[in-house]
């Protein structure tokens, strides 16, 4: 699914972060907890970490102990420094390392590229406006088979438009539209 460009929750995901920098965790790991269970599965995520305490607690096998210390860690070490690319290593590590399952695959890779690209001063929250405004007028890379609403394609970002139920469109200016969009 393609995500829409101006989904509310973008934004509110942004300041979240940008909150969770400027005013760190303060030993407390619900902001973080809200946070990675708006990308992640839930009930992966509280297999690590709840709204107040980590999950280390009798881990039964010795790697989920060693991952249990890491995220700790990671953690600690943002907490400390309240640096953006310390809290993109916190994400990424419940992304790549943990495999947690995430269905909003275009979602999470526009918050973390935001977060990669904030610049010493810029907040979270206006670098993913400039990345929405960037994908308005150019378009995004889109490099598989995708399946959308009319409204969120543009012509660049496609070469082939299969169009399902087309006999349903009760507009038939939305039906021009979606023929003419590659």
């Amino acid at each position: 699914m393609l995500e829409a460009i101006d989904e509310r929750s973008f934004y509110n995901l942004s300041n979240l972060a940008d909150e969770i920098i400027s005013k760190g965790l303060n030993d407390n790991l619900k902001k973080l907890y809200d946070f990675l269970i708006n990308l992640f599965n839930k009930t992966d995520i509280d297999n690590w970490i709840s709204s107040t305490t980590y999950k280390s607690k009798r881990k039964t096998k010795e790697n989920d102990k060693i991952i249990s210390i890491e995220i700790e860690k990671l953690i600690n070490e943002f907490n400390n420094s309240k640096q953006p690319i310390l809290f993109y290593k916190v994400i990424v590590y419940f992304y790549y390392n943990l495999n947690l399952k995430c269905n909003r695959t275009e979602f999470i890779n526009c918050v973390l590229n935001a977060i990669k690209m904030t610049e010493e001063g810029d907040s979270i929250y206006k670098t993913m406006i400039n990345q929405r405004n960037k994908f308005r007028r150019v378009g995004r890379k889109i490099d598989r088979k995708c399946l959308c609403t009319v409204e969120l394609t543009k012509g660049l970002e496609f070469d082939t438009v299969i169009i399902l139920d087309a006999e349903t469109f009760k507009n038939p200016k939305e039906l021009y539209v979606a023929m003419t969009r590659a």
